[in-house]
């Protein structure tokens, strides 16, 4: 992912409805209510195994960007985020 792509991404993880965590991120693809998800590039093994299943089970892009603590500080937390799903747009109504 280059510059702009991440500062694309990361303006979209911050202007979007999202949830934030691997429980909450499967949990959500699972009811068909997340269009991409973000995958931290220092993700555990089982995180990333886990989400890749799921997403690719439910047709759901995944983007590796940034660190655990980054995509966290991104989400506006104070720990590291493995994950953070974007919402689709009718959920945010």
């Amino acid at each position: 992912m280059d510059n702009a792509e991440r500062k694309t991404a990361k303006d979209h993880i911050k202007a979007k409805q999202k949830v934030v965590g691997l429980k909450q991120v499967l949990r959500h693809i699972t009811e068909s209510k997340v269009a991409i998800v973000y995958l931290a590039s220092d993700a555990e093994v089982h995180v990333t195994e886990a989400l890749q299943s799921t997403a690719n089970t439910h047709a759901v892009p995944i983007e590796c960007a940034f660190s655990r603590k980054t995509l966290g500080k991104i989400c506006g937390i104070d720990v590291g985020a493995a994950c953070v799903g974007i919402l689709k747009e009718e959920q945010e109504n």
